[in-house]
């Protein structure tokens, strides 16, 4: 259920054009920009009778290139990211747990958003 969960967000991420990346880990050049990487790091459970509970650390990272995005516009993007959630939430409940925006200022000025959800679900007591 987990890897559905992730497809999930990644399916409903399709009609921004951008392109979504799952768990990318070498680092993007310019011309790749702007691009969506989604993770799900980390899974708190509760075992109970024959259920298991999960709430999902589910992270929506968008990277954008220097000279094509202003802060206004990449909140623009972050507001369309979430705009998308609805249709993510086939598999479960998806809840908003923090927005972050941020420049890097090194040779090449890259914009960086982030989305952290959690995404609630149960599953037979044994299954991720």
């Amino acid at each position: 259920m987990r890897g559905q969960v992730v497809q999930d967000v990644i399916d409903a991420l399709a009609p921004l054009d951008i392109p979504v990346y799952e768990w990318r880990v070498a680092p993007f050049q310019l011309s790749e920009l702007p691009a969506i990487v989604v993770m799900d790091s980390e899974d708190d459970t509760d075992f109970g009778g024959y259920e298991t509970e999960h709430s999902l650390k589910i992270e929506i990272l968008l990277f954008v290139a220097q000279g094509e995005e202003t802060i206004g516009a990449l909140r623009s993007k972050l507001n369309a990211i979430l705009g998308c959630m609805p249709e993510a939430e086939r598999n479960a409940v998806l809840k908003v747990q923090k927005i972050d925006i941020d420049l890097d200022h090194g040779e090449q000025i890259v914009g960086r958003g982030s989305i952290v959800l959690n995404a609630e679900y149960i599953t037979r007591r044994w299954e991720i």
